[in-house]
């Protein structure tokens, strides 16, 4: 059974891999924003629905995707906060939402820079947000690995940041 689901598991990954590669003959957003990402398969699935957007429609779809995902995040640490009795990982949740604060106010400020035509603000922007989302991952591996399961969601917070940032990148120099 297992040799099953890893053999369908392989199998979508290659048509993944096909697919963007297929993509990639033109000019296509979607290929050049998830060449840029640490991880292929995941930024073409999380943004499949995107990919007749040009460029600047795609990044702001990508802020606004990472937007809601960090507000949902953020609303979870606050949630866990106020039930955890572990002072550890009290601090890491205070933490946490404090680093989802800031990411959430710098998708707000994103958004006005894509309004404003402003590329080099968002891309700062999206840096630090990437950077939000590695400095909480950093601290949940630190006490607790990948356990929790809002560390995973925060693993792939930090993944979708990277899309967002390779995306701005793009709009800095296309």
């Amino acid at each position: 059974m297992a040799s099953s689901s890893f053999s369908l598991c392989s199998s979508l990954i290659l048509c993944i891999v096909c697919a963007f590669l297929a993509i990639q003959t033109g000019s296509n957003p979607l290929a050049d924003v998830c060449a840029k990402t640490g991880d292929l398969a995941f930024c073409l699935i999380v943004l499949n629905d995107f990919s007749h957007l040009n460029l600047h429609d795609l990044t702001q779809a990508t802020i606004n995707l990472a937007g809601a995902n960090a507000s949902a995040i953020g609303a979870k640490i606050e949630i866990l906060l106020r039930r955890t009795e572990n002072q550890t990982l009290e601090s890491t949740y205070i933490l946490c939402s404090n680093y989802y604060s800031e990411a959430i106010r710098k998708f707000y400020s994103a958004k006005q820079y894509m309004k404003m035509g402003q590329y080099e603000n968002v891309y700062i922007a999206a840096i630090v947000i990437a950077n939000d989302a590695y400095n909480c991952q950093r601290a949940f591996e630190l006490y607790f690995g990948y356990d929790l399961i809002i560390a995973k969601e925060n693993d792939n917070f930090e993944k979708i940041s990277s899309i967002v940032v390779s995306a701005a990148s793009l709009l800095l120099h296309p």
